[in-house]
């Protein structure tokens, strides 16, 4: 089994495939109407505090945390929370603290990275408890009175809604779920998601199938492979899902006959999953990058399994959809196969390879970054390139700066497969802040500066 390719087949199944399919968005710019009025005047260097300002605001914080900046992350979500405090403490309307409710959600996501999983279990179920059972919350210190939001929001929007927030029971199963399973407590990961019926009835539309697809990751994690197999035979979408049930039953067979020890049934399932892809229309609702994300799980899954014939061409019209699109880690990823690929086969030098490292010189996905890296110095390695031990210095320097469950996880797999090159993993500090300082991106800390000085003009 390759280690690299299985641990990234690991870290793609946290996420549930119908989480990802129905995805929407739920800022307070979403929430309300555009013509919303405006908190403040347009006076330099104080802005005016819109819900656009306040979603924006939230993108850099996901931005950060995608590029490896999780303190920036935090501090942007907790800024944006007190500016919202610092309105309604002025006076000002009750929905503004709606724009509270995703940079909270957010900490939740934030903590669970971090490792600090029972705080991140306490915000997701807060959030339950604010959308689901309308009870009042504390945000940051802020009593967050439901009835009286409700009241602001269905006067703003004048309807009749019965929730402040309709996507809370879908966030606190998903994301309790994942937030445990990246925690490795696999075994509460399961009897959580054994106990989800309870906490999705009548949350959302298709909430059985969510269910039966938690159950099936949940029992793959415990090694109950029967178990597994049971859930996933219950697990069928509906409506403009329906043409995803097979697809995603026949990856999902193929990963419990590959965890489960049965390779070669495993590479039929995959090989199987691939052909229903590629014959699935492009307009049934699965869109480019989840189109992707399918596909790259099923590679990773056939790479870790040792099943690289006819991998390379699909590899290949993975990488044009992912340029295409400026999917930079689906980018990544593929080259990464890709120059791999090629290594075992003994090819010399490899253009997949140089344009691995071109991409990953450029891009910001700091855990991406240092993936790639690692497979630049393990290709390096084959190939007896004079540029592996650097790119090994620069793969350990990053992934260490992030300070997250996965990376820290990517770390000690390095140490334990990198023992020749245990002397070079032993760097100082101001060694390793040189590293990560090459790859500074001048952007991002300029967006991170300015939003972190908005004021409210009094």
């Amino acid at each position: 089994m390759d280690w690299l390719y299985a641990f990234l087949l690991k870290s793609e199944e946290v996420g549930p495939v119908l989480f990802r399919a129905d995805h929407q968005k739920t800022g307070l710019e979403y929430s309300i109407p555009k013509s919303a009025a405006a908190v403040g005047s347009d006076s330099s260097p104080k802005q005016p505090l819109t819900p656009q300002l306040i979603n924006r605001m939230n993108r850099a914080a996901l931005t950060q945390l995608r590029y490896g900046q999780v303190n920036r992350a935090e501090l942007l979500c907790h800024k944006m929370i007190e500016l919202c405090k610092e309105l309604l403490n002025q006076g000002h309307p009750l929905w503004w603290a709606r724009g509270m409710i995703d940079p909270y959600i957010n900490l939740g996501r934030l903590a669970a990275l971090k490792g600090e999983t029972d705080l991140a279990l306490g915000i997701y179920k807060n959030v339950y408890r604010l959308g689901v059972e309308a009870a009042d919350i504390q945000i940051d210190g802020y009593e967050l009175s439901v009835s009286g939001l409700l009241d602001s929001l269905r006067t703003l929007m004048q309807d009749d809604r019965d929730s402040v927030f309709d996507q809370a029971g879908t966030i606190f199963v998903a994301e309790s779920f994942r937030a445990l399973l990246i925690a490795g407590r696999v075994q509460e990961a399961y009897e959580f998601a054994l106990l989800a019926p309870q906490w999705m009835n009548a949350c959302v539309e298709d909430s059985c199938s969510m269910v039966h697809e938690l159950c099936t990751l949940g029992a793959l994690a415990v090694g109950a492979y029967d178990d597994a197999q049971a859930w996933l035979t219950k697990l069928q979408w509906e409506g403009r899902r329906a043409d995803w049930t097979d697809i995603t039953k026949t990856m999902m067979t193929a990963e419990l006959l590959f965890w489960g020890g049965d390779s070669k049934k495993a590479a039929a399932q995959w090989d199987r999953s691939i052909a229903m892809l590629d014959e699935n229309p492009a307009d049934n609702g699965l869109d480019i990058n989840n189109r992707l994300y399918l596909y790259l799980r099923i590679a990773f899954g056939q790479f870790a399994n040792g099943t690289i014939d006819g991998l390379e061409s699909l590899l290949e019209k993975m990488l044009e959809y992912s340029t295409t699109s400026g999917n930079e880690v689906h980018s990544l990823r593929c080259l990464m196969l890709l120059a791999q690929c090629e290594a075992m086969q003994g090819r010399k030098p490899s253009p997949y390879r140089e344009r691995l490292r071109s991409l990953a010189m450029k891009t910001n996905y700091r855990l991406e970054k240092a993936v790639a890296f690692y497979e630049l110095f393990r290709t390096g390695v084959q190939c007896e390139s004079p540029d592996a031990a650097d790119d090994l210095l620069a793969c350990y320097a990053l992934a260490e700066s992030i300070g997250s469950i996965q990376a820290n996880a990517f770390i000690a797999k390095i140490r334990e497969h990198c023992g020749d090159f245990a002397s070079l993993l032993a760097l100082d500090g101001r060694r390793k802040k040189r590293i990560v300082n090459k790859f500074r991106c001048e952007e991002l800390e300029q967006e991170f500066a300015e939003l972190m000085n908005v004021t409210l003009v009094a």
